[in-house]
Parts: structure tokens; C-alpha cells; sequence
């Protein structure tokens, strides 16, 4: 008997908050609120966004390379990072082929084979 008035008495409170139909609002002030309403729209084409990423192992170095091919509205580049090691931008300068001072990459995102400086490295 102690028992279920002890379970009664737990649970009145909380089926009590369950009538309730809305809930409480406790502030409603957005301190950004103008900032937004008066900011000016962003330009998707202006904002980088990554196409495809991957790990390739080239054969006969055995150099491991991270490869980010990323797309800003029409421009195309591809940042090649050696395991270990600095990384470079290339940029595209036909379709899927990349340069940049002293690097060249031919291959797309969805390539499993690429050449990087004519080695050639799979997924």
C-alpha cells in the first residue's frame, strides 16, 4: 500500500507537466537578430566546397598521398598532401588535370587511378 501511494504520489507531478499545451518561454530576445536581418546574402558560388577526398598509394615510391579536390563556383583545385609532408594547391587547368609550380596531378574525384609528377597511384 505505502508503495503505490509513494509511486502516486512521484507521478502526479509529471503527468501534471504533461498537460501542459505549450512550453514555457523563457526568453525570446536574439542578440543577432538585426545582424541578420540586414546582412547581405552569400554568394554560393563564392564558397569553397569539397567534391572528393581520398588516400592513393603510388606505385614504385610507395609515397602515400592525401588528394581534397575542391570546387569554388567554377574553379577546380586539388590540394595533394604526402603523408608526413607539406601540402600543394593545384589548380585545374583542363578538365582533370591539375597544376601547380613544380607539381602536376591528371585524374578526376571519382578516379581510381591518377598520376601525380608521372607516377602513377591507386586508391
Amino acid at each position: 500500500m505505502k508503495k503505490q501511494l509513494l509511486i502516486a504520489l512521484v507521478a502526479a507531478p509529471m503527468i501534471a507537466a504533461c498537460q501542459q499545451s505549450e512550453p514555457e518561454v523563457v526568453e525570446q530576445y536574439d542578440p543577432m537578430a538585426d545582424d541578420l536581418a540586414n546582412a547581405a546574402p552569400v554568394d554560393i558560388n563564392s564558397v569553397p566546397m569539397a567534391v572528393g577526398s581520398d588516400d592513393y598509394r603510388c606505385s614504385g615510391s610507395n609515397l602515400l598521398l592525401r588528394i581534397d579536390f575542391i570546387r569554388t563556383g567554377d574553379q577546380m583545385t586539388a590540394r595533394v598532401t604526402p603523408a608526413g609532408g607539406d601540402g600543394a594547391t593545384l589548380t585545374e587547368t583542363s578538365p582533370g588535370v591539375y597544376t601547380s609550380e613544380g607539381n602536376s596531378l591528371n585524374g578526376t574525384p571519382e578516379s581510381d587511378t591518377i598520376t601525380f609528377n608521372g607516377a602513377s597511384c591507386t586508391r
